[in-house]
């Protein structure tokens, strides 16, 4: 597809600050950027990013339809932010097909090819203040199981006391194994247990502050 074109797109958003609301709108794809900008308001604390993004013909029936499904869960009656699953809004986007045409991967390189530099910068600093994953600081031993929160017979092992873990026999990150399993960019503490103890509680309780 030629990144000139331009095209209607329906939209699923999550923001870290908003966890467990997720956004549904539409846009064109040359807009897109633009309007992930009007969102990134200063009453908004961290950027949006996007789940899942589809090619449709007509992106306004598309929009009413996906948040006519999922009405009974809209936060505000004049906002189009809903309480759900992700994978729920993430199966309708499959069932309606959406012209055949998943274009998230191009609208997130979209978004962070127009990210200026200060919310780049600010993105960074985040980033700084927030403490990485680290197994030997939150007491959880090299070797250790981890259970995945969703399906009991996934398991990881911890196999440095960074963030590196065994998975299916290969070494990788916690963040790339839930990515994998989830579908699409999560923070990952909150998905696994250890010893019967949600990592992300672990986290919070050994850091002071939420991931």
């Amino acid at each position: 597809m030629e990144t000139s074109k331009n095209y209607e797109i329906v939209y699923l958003l999550s923001n870290p600050s908003m966890p467990g609301i997720y956004k549904i709108g539409r846009t064109t794809r040359n807009d897109v950027s633009a309007r992930m900008n009007e969102l990134y308001t200063t009453g908004v604390p961290t950027r949006f990013e996007c789940i899942r993004a589809c090619r449709v013909e007509d992106s306004k029936r598309a929009e009413n339809m996906l948040q006519r499904v999922f009405e009974k869960n809209r936060i505000s009656p004049d906002r189009e932010f809903f309480s759900i699953e992700p994978e729920r809004a993430i199966a309708i986007f499959d069932y309606i097909e959406c012209d055949n045409e998943d274009v998230t991967d191009e609208v997130q390189l979209d978004m962070q090819k127009n990210a200026d530099d200060n919310n780049a910068i600010a993105v960074i600093e985040h980033a700084k203040k927030t403490p990485k994953l680290n197994f030997k600081a939150m007491e959880i031993p090299v070797g250790s199981q981890l259970v995945f929160t969703k399906e009991s017979s996934i398991t990881v092992e911890v196999a440095d006391e960074n963030n590196q873990v065994r998975y299916k026999g290969e070494l990788t990150t916690l963040s790339n194994v839930t990515k994998k399993l989830v579908g699409y960019i999560v923070r990952p503490t909150k998905y696994w247990y250890y010893k019967d103890k949600n990592v992300l509680e672990i986290y919070n309780k050994t850091f002071g502050q939420n991931e």
